[in-house]
Order: structure tokens, then sequence, then C-alpha cells
């Protein structure tokens, strides 16, 4: 396990894939259950929008306030012990 979450991370779909390849996701919704080991965690959502924009969701557990830009959104996120 990596100590630097802008370092280790896992992608999907791979780069090998294409540039503008997706999962496919049509709902307007994204279920993740997280398990909490204590440690600095952050997740990145990129989603391409009615106006064809893609635009970011990040959520971290090291963050404190929510941010809004024009292209990216974070937000901080809190992990209950279990």
């Amino acid at each position: 396990m990596g100590t630097n979450v802008t370092t280790t991370y896992i992608k999907c779909p791979s780069d090998n894939q294409g540039s503008h390849s997706t999962l496919g996701i049509k709902l307007p919704f994204l279920v993740m259950i997280i398990k909490n080991l204590k440690k600095y965690f952050t997740f990145e959502v990129l989603v391409l929008d009615d106006k064809n924009l893609r635009r970011r969701f990040r959520a971290s557990n090291y963050q404190s306030t929510t941010r809004v830009k024009p292209f990216i959104c974070t937000m901080p996120m809190r992990l209950d012990e279990g």
C-alpha cells in the first residue's frame, strides 16, 4: 500500500483502452463502499456533462472545505470507524 495519494491510484478504464474510453454509466448516481484504513484517501470521478464538457469531482478525507470551480469540485469526506 502506497503512502502518497498522488502517486498510488487505480484508473478505470485503463489508459491502453484509448483516451475517450468510458465506463458507460448512465445513471445520475455512484455508490462506493470504502473501508476506513485510518490513512489519507481520495477518489476522483471525471464526468462528461450535458454540454459535452469533462468535469471532475474529488472527495478526500484530508480536506476540510468544499471548493467549486468551473471544471473541478472538491469535497471533504468523513470515514467512520468500522
